[in-house]
């Protein structure tokens, strides 16, 4: 597949609903990094914790396609307030993104 293009003013917004099948959900947290599994444990409920991995993935997927990257392989860093940061080198390194998720919709 090729990389989704973006233009260098562009943004993109995505929507996607975070509820998963059991199935998915192992899928899923598959594609985190062993940083983000050991967060993901963390959370006592249960929805939360779905609901973690579910972003989490999303935002890999979806950053995987914009810079032609595998997206287990895309690497995040916590930067102010929690927020992940992608941390370079990616071969879009003007690529930017912002999480945000309430009830069962991220964004």
């Amino acid at each position: 597949m090729s990389p989704w293009p973006l233009g260098a003013h562009e943004v993109h917004l995505w929507s996607a609903s975070v509820v998963a099948s059991e199935h998915h959900q192992a899928r899923l947290l598959g594609l985190l990094s062993d940083h983000e599994r050991r967060r993901s444990e963390r959370f006592q409920v249960a929805e939360a914790r779905r609901r973690f991995i579910a972003v989490h993935a999303m935002a890999r997927l979806l950053v995987g396609r914009y810079t032609d990257t595998p997206p287990e392989s895309v690497t995040f860093a916590l930067g102010v307030r929690g927020k992940p940061q992608l941390v370079d080198p990616l071969p879009t390194p003007a690529l930017h993104l912002n999480l945000a998720h309430s009830a069962d919709t991220a964004r």
